[in-house]
């Protein structure tokens, strides 16, 4: 809650392996500057590190502004704010 709440504060979009931020009940798109939740298939150190830097050197993450975005191997899931 402290992390969700300094991003919001700085205007920062989270990026989380914490499942409990994809709670769209607790974190509703527009309600944040963005939560991006990584699932790799793998959660070695080196694997997520790989796996998130891929994504984040590959994306424009301005699109993802008050989005909730799941991040997994196979593809991208983005809830937009109404």
């Amino acid at each position: 809650v402290e992390v969700a709440a300094g991003a919001a504060r700085e205007g920062r979009i989270l990026l989380t392996l914490d499942i409990e931020f994809a709670d769209l009940r607790q974190h509703p798109p527009g309600s944040h500057p963005g939560i991006v939740l990584f699932r790799p298939a793998s959660f070695g150190p080196l694997s997520v590190n790989r796996f998130v830097e891929r994504f984040v050197r590959s994306t424009d993450l301005s699109v993802l502004s008050q989005c909730v975005a799941v991040v997994e191997p196979h593809g991208v899931r983005v809830r937009k704010p109404e």
